[in-house]
Formats: C-alpha cells, structure tokens, sequence
C-alpha cells in the first residue's frame, strides 16, 4: 500500500517471504471449514437460462485475460460476473480449479484493498465485501473449505506486509502513516477475521515470520498506539506482535 518500504534502510524484512504467511495449516481445517464471512450456499431466484450465454463470455474473458489482454484478472470484470450471475440465478464452472482459484484469490485482495480503506463494498453493485465473495464462491463453484485456505493465506499475508510497514513507519518517525497502517490493521481484522481468531494457526505463521523483523520493544510501541475499541483485535495483535501484556 505504501511505497515507504521499498527504499529505506531500515525495511526489516525477514528471509521469510509473504508467501510463508500464506501457508495455511491443515489444523484450522478440522475445526472451521467455511470461511467466517460466507453468507450462503445458493443463489435464491429463479434460474433464468437466457443469460448463460453473457456468463459464459465472461467467464472466458476471465480466463484468457492474461493471453488476450497482456493484463490480470479485472475485478470489475469478477464483480459483474458475480452479480449477473447472482440476479439470473446461474452458476459457471471455469475450465481448471487453478483458473477458479486464480479468480477468486483476485476477489479477495481486491476485497482486502476494499476493506483496508474502510470501505464496506466494492464494485458498482455496491456489494457489501462478504456478500460479494460468498456469491462469487458460489457462482464459480468454490468450495467453501478452498475458499477458506485462499482468503485465511491472503488476509495473513496482508496483515504481514502491513505490520511491516507500520515498523518502517516506527522507525522513520512518520506517526501520521503509523496511525493510518494500525487503522488498516484494524479494518482487515475486523472485517475478515480468522475463525479461530488469535488461535488461528496462521496467526502462528505470521508471529513467526516476524520474529527476526520487529523486536520486543517496537512491538510494544505499535502495540500502544493501535486502536483500543475491539478486544478481539487487540488480543490479535498480542498474537502476532508475540506480546505477553
């Protein structure tokens, strides 16, 4: 989100890559395989076949953006497939699980951008962040434990970058971008938490990843300038910054 951390010194990144962050351990499976934000399993409405052959344009535009188009997967793009297929009652399968899982990662960081800026929607529909990735799982067929894996791998990774990005502010004095990364912090916690919250397996990974980039005592100060009001995401924060107090 920051451009801050590319070019100072005192960047603390670890050998530990974001991607370790987004290793998601098969633990938190057996207790939750459905992501906290999943609304429902079905679309309500009539099916209205008349619109599959949009679908189906569209779906292929998705898959072949890259080819085609020299660009990524487009959310505004994922967001108008989600609505239309959600307002005609159709579902589409992608031609590979990995083309399916590709989308659906797009959707999340793209709801995870949405959500670090305190905005509760994303697209011109105006979905709210959770309705637009439960019908999104639902239109394309994701199943709610790989939606679980995806969404739990991106928000920790997130989270990572941003806790590292907070200590570059620390360390460079620029309080007014430490409050606006501890507010981001703050909003992703709150929006797309972890089900098993601060015993989370990738709250583990992420304190871990951490370990040799943040020490005690700057913990201890982002810690005390995160914002009080919700308990659940300060007990979070202990979590990840491996506070005691």
């Amino acid at each position: 989100s920051s451009s801050s951390s590319s070019s100072s010194p005192s960047t603390p990144y670890a050998a530990s890559s974001a991607a370790e962050a987004r290793a998601s351990p098969a633990a938190t499976r057996e207790v939750s395989k459905k992501p906290v934000w999943w609304l429902y399993d079905d679309f309500s409405g009539p099916v209205r076949e008349g619109a599959r052959p949009q679908v189906q344009q569209l779906v292929r535009l998705l898959e072949g953006a890259k080819q085609s188009y020299g660009r990524d997967v487009n959310m505004g793009d994922l967001c108008q497939l989600k609505l239309i297929c959600q307002d005609n009652s159709l579902t589409v399968a992608p031609k590979t699980a990995s083309g399916r899982d590709s989308m659906f990662r797009t959707a999340v960081e793209g709801a995870l951008d949405a959500v670090e800026e305190g905005r509760a929607s994303v697209g011109l529909g105006n979905d709210g962040v959770h309705d637009f990735l439960t019908g999104l799982c639902v239109a394309i067929g994701v199943p709610q434990d790989r939606a679980l894996t995806i969404s739990s791998g991106e928000t920790a990774a997130r989270l990572r970058s941003l806790l590292l990005q907070a200590v570059v502010s620390l360390r460079t004095k620029d309080d007014l971008d430490l409050l606006k990364t501890l507010i981001r912090i703050d909003n992703v916690l709150t929006t797309m938490p972890f089900p098993l919250k601060d015993k989370a397996p990738e709250v583990e990974v992420i304190t871990r990843s951490l370990r040799n980039s943040i020490n005690a005592e700057e913990g201890r100060k982002i810690y005390a300038q995160f914002p009080q009001a919700k308990e659940d995401n300060l007990r979070m924060m202990r979590a990840m910054l491996d506070l005691s107090v």
